[in-house]
């Protein structure tokens, strides 16, 4: 057990397995760019060696929300209004908060989101109406001498998000006949580590389209099987922009970006687009701040990417034909794939010979994590032709 906790390569098994692992991680990483943007060598998970701990199904990790003193206004107030419903828990009673040009003593609250019998225009001229996802910022409150601590503030704790390991598998067979024989230009390689070669492949685009779009379903024993977290179910209905169809402009990526600075993401970035978008995106982009782009992503794809600069940060732009209509801006840092254990990483098995043939199969067990959804944002309705 402590060979596999520890991800020690040493055993030969295990060390095989690794090698191929290790090198399936880099090649071919242009066909699987995504995946190879935010975990280059498949093994990334927040854990000590980038591994599910203890190699079990599920896999548990903690994240926590940032919090800054600002949040909005969840539905407009008119003039007169005493009840203030705020969108995020960063506010206790008798704070005061600025929204607009007024300040606005809040009065009790049971969830500290709705607060009741506030007190309006607290220190400024008369009170105003206030429209829905207007900006509220938090003053505080004036404490005098001798006061007594406050009643605990409304910080959220680090929440435990629970995801499951996905099993993938392919399998090859190649005939007596054909396993040595010359044919398409393929030359005389052994078609069993070629096919192989090409099944660890396909492996790479299936992790990488479930770490997009797959639904989180616990596995229950040999019934059910677990899939784990993919990013569609974790961003697009908490941090998104609707585009209408229409395409990405430089304002947009702005906007995305504010959309994730505000809740505490730092970068980098990387905004991965579909092949149309990034020709639209690579038409106005020259005089908005086009850099080089990152040293991980021309490792990955050659000096011909490119970047943004948008407030000060570089967003590596991806074009990659599984977003189709859909843009993704993510701080690919925070992402973590890796496998259940240091034999369950992607490995050739031989199954044996049936018959006049040869069958081995590639097998593999991955979880994913998107940890921080606010750090990440989706675009909805890109338009695609």
């Amino acid at each position: 057990m402590t060979l596999v906790r520890d991800g020690v390569a040493s055993d030969e098994l295990v060390g095989l397995h690794q090698a191929y692992a290790n090198t399936m991680a880099l090649q071919m990483r242009p066909e699987t760019p995504i995946l190879s943007m935010v975990s280059p060598n498949l093994k990334n998970l927040r854990t000590a060696d980038g591994m599910v701990p203890y190699g079990q199904r599920a896999y548990k990790y903690k994240e926590k929300q940032h919090l800054a003193a600002r949040t909005t206004l969840n539905g407009g107030i008119a003039a007169g209004v005493t009840t203030v419903v705020l969108t995020d828990k960063v506010c206790r009673p008798s704070d005061i908060v600025i929204c607009g040009d007024e300040a606005i003593e809040l009065g009790t609250s049971d969830d500290y989101l709705t607060f009741s019998d506030c007190t309006r225009s607290k220190f400024t001229g008369a009170d105003a109406a206030h429209s829905d996802g207007d900006n509220v910022f938090v003053f505080g409150t004036s404490y005098e001498e001798s006061s007594n601590s406050p009643t605990a503030g409304p910080v959220k704790q680090a929440t435990e998000v629970t995801t499951d390991t996905d099993i993938f598998l392919e399998s090859v067979k190649v005939s007596g006949s054909a396993r040595y024989m010359q044919q398409y230009a393929e030359g005389n390689m052994d078609k069993i580590v070629q096919y192989t070669l090409e099944a660890a492949v396909s492996l790479k685009k299936q992790l990488q389209y479930r770490i997009m779009w797959s639904d989180y379903q616990a596995s229950s024993g040999e019934d059910t099987a677990g899939r784990f977290d993919g990013a569609y179910e974790r961003i697009a209905g908490t941090n998104y922009v609707d585009f209408g169809s229409d395409n990405i402009s430089y304002p947009d990526v702005q906007q995305m970006v504010r959309k994730c600075t505000r809740k505490g993401a730092t970068g980098p970035f990387m905004l991965a687009v579909s092949d149309y978008q990034h020709d639209q995106i690579d038409q106005w982009a020259q005089p908005y701040g086009r850099l080089e782009a990152s040293e991980l992503a021309q490792a990955i794809f050659g000096s011909h990417v490119f970047a943004l600069r948008v407030q000060g940060k570089v967003i590596d732009i991806i074009s990659t034909d599984e977003m189709d209509v859909n843009a993704l801006l993510c701080s690919y840092q925070l992402v973590g794939v890796g496998p259940k254990s240091a034999d369950r990483v992607f490995h050739p098995e031989a199954i044996g010979k049936k018959g006049d043939y040869d069958e081995v199969m590639v097998v593999g067990e991955y979880t994913c994590e998107w940890p921080l959804p606010y750090a990440h944002c989706w675009g909805k309705s890109v338009k695609y032709e």
